[in-house]
């Protein structure tokens, strides 16, 4: 069974349950989504002071989202979401030394390892089947939820 319009913005803020890869990818495009806008609203008001703060609300919005989202899906993988701590373990180095030792000239290579680490992650997330069975996370998605579980 699939969730209600209102059942899916409700299940955005809980890390509770499993998300297939459909509803991965949909979360991630509405991030985009929600960026891309913010930076045509920023764009049109001529990059005043309050293209700045547009940003900021809507990265402080997308963050937790993002972050359950991620959680959700490592669920439906049958991975606790403390893998997901993982990734930075990886990711923060990389940027410390992208940024800070980098010597001149070298820094786009630790920009570019960064964007291999992120994107990395990011295809694994949305492209790994989930488990078929029902996990210690709950039964797969798709099928028959408490909807209480949201509430």
């Amino acid at each position: 069974m699939a969730l209600s319009s209102g059942e899916f913005w409700k299940s955005l803020l809980t890390s509770r349950g499993r998300s297939n890869r459909g509803r991965f990818w949909t979360v991630i495009a509405l991030g985009w989504g929600a960026q891309i806008t913010g930076g045509a609203v920023a764009s049109a008001s001529g990059y005043t002071p309050f293209a700045p703060l547009l940003a900021a609300v809507i990265i402080l919005a997308m963050m937790p989202i993002s972050l359950f989202n991620a959680i959700k899906r490592l669920h439906d993988m049958g991975r606790s979401g403390w893998w997901l701590l993982a990734s930075f373990i990886v990711f923060l180095p990389l940027a410390a030394m992208a940024e800070l030792w980098s010597p001149p000239g070298m820094m786009a290579l630790g920009i570019v390892l960064e964007l291999v680490v992120a994107f990395g992650f990011l295809l694994i997330l949305g492209c790994v089947p989930g488990q078929a069975s029902a996990n210690r996370f709950g039964a797969p998605p798709g099928q028959p939820i408490d909807v209480e579980e949201f509430a």
